[in-house]
């Protein structure tokens, strides 16, 4: 029984660790004012803490991941 526990305990925190990420995803659509999808539209997006910054362009359907 004090070995299950101790399974139980060691396999709730290992999967606690795996949890935490330092990645995330940032999904959306560039349109102009009037709906329209913008094609090959510039995307930049800035880490405000760490000053990272990502490049990437919107595709042919004005879809950026």
């Amino acid at each position: 029984m004090r070995f299950l526990k101790l399974a139980v305990y060691s396999f709730s925190f290992a999967l606690a660790i795996f949890a935490q990420s330092d990645r995330g995803t940032i999904t959306g659509t560039v349109s102009d004012p009037a709906g329209a999808v913008v094609a090959g539209a510039p995307i930049e997006i800035r880490n405000v803490e760490t000053g990272v910054v990502s490049r990437a362009a919107s595709s042919a359907t004005g879809n950026f991941t």
